[in-house]
């Protein structure tokens, strides 16, 4: 499967980490550049070989290689994965967070502090306390009645990246000297909000109409521990794959 490694870019300092998508680690592997029609050709070719995934180790995602699935089952903690694509972990969850583990793990994937070197879906931005919350109250039903400031009581317990990004600091007209973080932080247009039909077949009428749509994230962290990915193709030609979202109870029949 090896073939002539062309350079990389963009490249990697120490203070500062890349972050790549499941396609472009498969440009990676097998060596082509990236464009976006070798990262369709290579993820094809990756997913075309059974039972493997793409993984990566000790926070090198630039160095991607294949590993049996059985095998990353044993060693969960060992073989990192790649997200599929940008409206995967990188977008912001279809589902509203309800507990804390969900939290820690958005927070950090959405703020990232060093620059994940992929503008396809982060860009830098200045931003205070306040608007890190306010973006996060979106998504979760924690806070509602506690606000900002059990927010800020949770991120500051677990850790949350955030928290060490660096600080910039600047003196209002009014006098009032307001502090902001440096960030990287996922594009408004990859954020995601959204509740599909529980009728497979409305969810392919969607999915025929809109030629862009090339993934389905379903978030079932909550009831199964893991995201569901649906594929274009696959929901295109294969309407069983949605029989997951038939899942609303049919009314009770009474008797006349």
């Amino acid at each position: 499967l090896a073939s002539t490694f062309r350079p990389f870019k963009p490249t990697m300092s120490s203070n500062s980490e890349i972050t790549l998508l499941h396609s472009q680690a498969a440009c990676v592997f097998f060596g082509e550049d990236l464009n976006a029609e070798n990262e369709l050709m290579c993820e094809w070719k990756i997913d075309a070989i059974p039972d493997v995934k793409l993984c990566y180790i000790n926070n090198m995602p630039t160095e991607p290689f294949l590993v049996a699935k059985n095998c990353i089952k044993f060693f969960p903690f060992r073989y990192q994965l790649y997200r599929r694509s940008s409206s995967e972990e990188a977008k912001l969850p279809s589902t509203s967070i309800n507990c804390e583990s969900q939290l820690l793990d958005f927070v950090n994937s959405v703020f990232l502090t060093t620059d994940p070197r992929n503008e396809a879906v982060y860009e830098r931005k200045e931003v205070s306390s306040e608007e890190i919350y306010n973006i996060t109250a979106q998504y979760i039903t924690l806070y509602e009645k506690k606000k900002r400031a059990a927010f800020t009581q949770f991120a500051t317990k677990n850790g949350a990246h955030f928290l060490k990004a660096q600080t910039t600091r600047k003196r209002m007209d009014s006098g009032l000297r307001v502090e902001r973080k440096i960030v990287y932080i996922i594009k408004a247009d990859d954020r995601d909000y959204a509740a599909l039909s529980t009728v497979p077949a409305d969810v392919q009428a969607l999915v025929k109409s809109h030629e862009s749509l090339e993934y389905i994230v379903v978030d079932r962290l909550k009831e199964t521990g893991r995201y569901e990915v649906y594929r274009r193709m696959e929901i295109l030609q294969t309407a069983d794959c949605l029989d997951s979202f038939n899942c609303r109870k049919g009314l009770p029949h009474r008797s006349i």
